[in-house]
């Protein structure tokens, strides 16, 4: 019997996969090309199956972003009488130029998912008991209205907190906003969007990744930045490295891979360096000593543009040694052997490398950013630029102009409001309230802290190092709103969980994204009306934002207004262009570059309708900012000794520099190498724990698609399963068998999965992929593999609130 038969309209009906692509009217060759972008079950509304029973087989094309991760790739979407039936890149979209990952081909297993939440649920009973009905809208957003309302008029809004895990930089600004709408200061970002920045920060004042010239550098130190699989955008680094590796013999690019464990970046560059984990930042201070030993530095730039290079005397009078003498003295290469494992010559060699080459360039990444001492790691490896000359140069880092942007009402925050955890001593120096932080301050026994929670497209429980501690205070916490897609762990403990479109159903902006040579904001727009009762988070923010506080702080009809308005004052602008396929790269940037434009627009409409069309708009042309607006130093140069670290400390408490490692003196305001990053003695856990991400499953949100289950360890056989990662030489000391079980133990928790022998990891290293191992995520991701983040110790950057990843100490044996 046809799946049309067995079922009423209008009523949510799941359906095999072959009668979805029946159903549309495909032929073999069209399933056959889109076969996999359907788990055998999808969800499908009645009103849509009766439309494809209609056929009339009418196709057209969609452009949007995709916003399964931060990537931010153009897509094109293919749709059979209005129903989406398969995506591929879109080919003038700059970031990806037609490339897109695996998760963006199988976006319609989240847009069809059988497990999406398609009402608004309240919960029925104890917080201990997952139960929940469903609820209208209208009261669900007038009883939020009608609490915050209250909340207000006693002067408590900032009894209001916010965790927002939104990739839109739109929809942050508005979150931001709104919080400050209500009076309160209490809005964090969950930790898997932060970046470290702090090497910027230390030596210019700015807190701002800069954009590295890949494409023009001929040689690139790459300090653990496995680019082509984690990063801010996968796919784009992946165009951009496939052109350096096509360029002839003499324009090629030399890419040398530094890390512990051999991804995808260090099997596709030239050499891959292994180095023990945690002392990135004692090979990038090797190198410096080289360079200056060897005067193969750019004597000119730092004579003209840095400070603290030279030994100085400070207005005090007193004597500073600077970096020039402190690294002569303290990173000799022998010494820095010791330290990273890797060979006296080889350093030496990489220096004179670096030194020689006009146009080189050092990066760092996650590899190195997220430890304890991820912070002056990043410096030290940003201070190789400067030592080489190459900030606001050819084939080096730039800092740009980035594109014009929307700016929200003026709002005069609550004087009353006070900030959650703020008084918690042990933050690192430069840290903000992390959300670990908050849930400390819930749990501290202050009564009626917060009154209410919203959590927006943010998992915190699942990526949470201390799990209980997350839950115990959600459910400390009288009322916790939950607006998301699934009922995750993090949902499980909502009193009112407020369903959110895919991706493939909203109105949103994509971009700018941090270290591009140009600027662009995508249109992410609707290919299909919202298949459920669901509303978009900023949609959620608008209607409750409009009846909080005074006329005239929200305006705008809804959320879709705001974007247009984004997009008005790029028109207004009168910079950039279009993304189009009639314009000429080149051409185009010629023309910019000397104030003429290859688009004219009759009206904003005109231009939001070609944007519409086309995806989005960009400005490929290099605007390089002047001096003073990259050093905010109290110098006005690239400072070695970083002056904003001196007066952030002076006239502190103790309790200030508490987050700090155990450098002293000058030492401590120059980038060093902060021992803490390899953990303690090995002691009973004689191993270290490093973790990456998938391009397959990025932060865990692949775990919905049961096609990225399928191909989640594709490298190794493996599907629908984590495994563990060892060097035969350390799993034979232990007692491991590869494709055998073996429990991975940290002093917080116990693992178990299958080992697998690596020769591409460093002996002594263990290593898990993360994203996998919910315990809630609907039929596809609950149960499926370990989380690794349970082995993690609950710790921070020396510098920063930026969470630690790799490091903790760990142990293995084998299941018995």
């Amino acid at each position: 019997m046809s799946p049309i038969k067995k079922m009423k309209k209008d009523k949510i009906k799941l359906i095999s996969r072959r009668d979805f692509l029946k159903l549309a009217g495909l032929t073999t060759a069209g399933a056959a090309a889109g076969h996999f972008l359907f788990s055998d079950l999808v969800a499908v509304p009645g009103q849509l199956l009766d439309r494809m029973a209609r056929k009339t087989g009418k196709e057209t094309w969609v452009n949007t972003v995709c916003g399964q991760c931060s990537g931010g790739c153009g897509l094109r979407v293919r749709l059979i009488d209005g129903i989406p039936v398969y995506i591929k890149g879109n080919p003038h979209y700059p970031v990806n130029r037609g490339g897109v990952c695996p998760m963006a081909h199988t976006s319609l297993e989240v847009l069809f998912n059988p497990d999406r939440v398609k009402n608004p649920l309240i919960r029925v009973g104890s917080k201990d008991q997952n139960r929940f009905n469903d609820m209208d809208w209208n009261q669900a957003l007038t009883a939020l209205h009608e609490r915050f309302k209250a909340l207000i008029a006693k002067g408590a809004g900032h009894k209001i907190a916010m965790i927002n895990g939104d990739r839109s930089p739109l929809m942050r600004e508005l979150s931001k906003y709104w919080m400050k709408a209500v009076g309160s200061p209490n809005y964090f970002e969950d930790e898997t969007l932060m970046e470290n920045s702090m090497g910027v920060l230390l030596s210019q004042g700015i807190n701002e990744i800069p954009a590295y010239d890949l494409e023009r550098s001929k040689y690139i130190l790459n300090f653990g930045c496995n680019f082509l699989e984690e990063g801010t955008s996968p796919v784009y680094y992946q165009r951009v490295f496939g052109r350096l590796r096509s360029v002839t013999k003499e324009a090629k690019t030399t890419l040398i891979h530094i890390d512990s464990r051999m991804n995808l970046t260090g099997a596709s560059s030239h050499r891959w360096i292994p180095i023990q984990p945690g002392t990135y930042g004692a090979l990038a201070l090797g190198i410096a000593h080289v360079l200056i030993a060897d005067q193969l530095y750019d004597k000119d730039y730092i004579e003209k543009n840095t400070f603290g290079f030279e030994p100085f005397r400070d207005k005090n009078g007193h004597e500073h040694v600077g970096f020039k003498s402190y690294v002569r003295k303290n990173y000799y290469p022998e010494k820095v052997s010791e330290i990273t494992g890797i060979p006296t010559e080889t350093i030496i060699k990489l220096a004179e490398e670096f030194g020689t080459h006009g146009f080189a360039l050092a990066i760092g990444g996650d590899a190195s950013k997220y430890a304890s001492n991820g912070s002056v790691t990043q410096w030290g490896i940003y201070c190789l630029n400067a030592l080489k000359g190459n900030i606001q140069k050819e084939g080096g880092v730039f800092f740009t102009s980035i594109a014009p942007g929307f700016s929200f009402p003026a709002i005069n925050r609550d004087a009353a409001a006070g900030k959650v955890g703020e008084d918690i001593a042990a933050r690192p120096p430069f840290g903000d309230v992390s959300v670990h932080n908050f849930a400390e301050a819930v749990l501290s026994g202050k009564p009626g802290l917060i009154d209410t929670l919203l959590i927006v497209d943010a998992n915190p429980v699942f990526h949470s190092r201390d799990k209980n501690k997350m839950i115990q205070a959600l459910k400390k916490i009288e009322n916790v709103v939950v607006m998301g897609t699934f009922l995750d762990e993090t949902a499980e403990h909502a009193d009112l969980f407020l369903p959110d479109h895919s991706f493939l159903e909203k109105t949103d902006v994509s971009g700018p994204i941090p270290g591009m040579m140009f600027s662009h904001v995508g249109l992410v727009q609707p290919v299909i009306e919202p298949l459920f009762n669901t509303k978009q988070c900023g949609d959620v923010l608008v209607e409750l934002g409009k009846t909080l506080k005074g006329r005239g702080l929200f305006p705008w009809k809804n959320y879709a207004e705001i974007v247009n308005k984004r997009f008005e004052v790029l028109y207004e602008s009168g910079e950039g262009t279009i993304i189009a396929e009639t314009v000429d790269s080149e051409w185009d940037r010629y023309l910019n570059q000397r104030g003429w434009k290859s688009q004219q627009y009759e009206s904003f409409q005109a231009f939001l309708k070609l944007v519409r069309e086309n995806g989005g708009w960009w400005d490929q042309s290099v605007h390089i900012r002047p001096v003073r607006d990259i050093f905010h130093t109290p110098t006005e140069k690239f400072e070695f000794f970083s002056s904003i670290l001196q007066q952030h400390l002076e006239g502190k408490p103790a309790a200030a520099g508490k987050g700090l490692d155990a450098a002293k003196g000058d030492e401590r305001l120059m980038p060093h190498y902060d021992e803490s990053g390899v953990p303690g003695a090995a002691g009973e856990f004689p191993l270290i724990l490093t973790v990456s991400q998938l391009l397959t499953n990025r932060d865990g949100k692949g775990a919905s698609q049961p096609s990225m289950m399928e191909m989640v360890g594709i490298q190794v056989g493996r599907h629908w399963k984590s495994w563990i990662e060892i060097n035969p030489e350390t799993a034979t000391m232990y007692g491991i068998k590869d494709r055998r079980l073996a429990w991975v133990e940290s002093v917080k928790d116990r693992v178990k999965a299958e080992a697998r022998f690596f020769p591409g990891i460093l002996p002594g290293v263990v290593h898990i992929h993360l994203g996998l191992g919910h315990t809630s995520y609907g039929r596809f991701g609950t149960g499926i593999g370990i989380n690794a983040v349970d082995l993690i110790e609950n710790k921070f950057d020396s510098l920063s609130s930026i969470p630690v990843l790799n490091g903790t100490r760990v142990r293995v044996k084998p299941v018995i």
